[in-house]
């Protein structure tokens, strides 16, 4: 299981009473929090300081991913909501942001790093 898979479980095992408040923080710092990968901005540089583009909420909203290949994809993603606040305790709209950022490595992240 990896991150994101442990990620999604993590998110839902929570409380569904306490569900949208619990995601909101962490989609506000999602460096500060294990399932807070799910919601790191489309981008390489993952260090706080140098967040410049969208996570896939923002991208889904209008703004930009890094590249346009990653910003088209998203935009046309309709399992991924345009608000931190629609974010639902839904597994596969879970694994949906788990797919993506997967995608988002395989293709930028750990591209960047070799």
């Amino acid at each position: 299981m990896d991150k994101y898979q442990e990620a999604v479980e993590e998110l839902l095992s929570l409380n569904p009473e306490y569900f949208s408040e619990i995601v909101n923080k962490i989609w506000n710092y999602p460096t500060k929090h294990k399932a807070g990968c799910l919601f790191y901005p489309c981008q390489k540089n993952l260090d706080e300081r140098h967040f410049t583009y969208g996570c896939l909420t923002q991208v889904r909203a209008g703004l930009q991913g890094e590249t346009e290949e990653i910003t088209k994809l998203i935009h046309s993603n309709k399992l991924i909501p345009e608000n931190a606040w629609d974010i639902k305790q839904d597994r596969t709209q879970l694994e949906e942001f788990a797919k993506l950022q997967r995608y988002i490595d395989e293709n930028l992240r750990n591209r960047a790093q070799t």
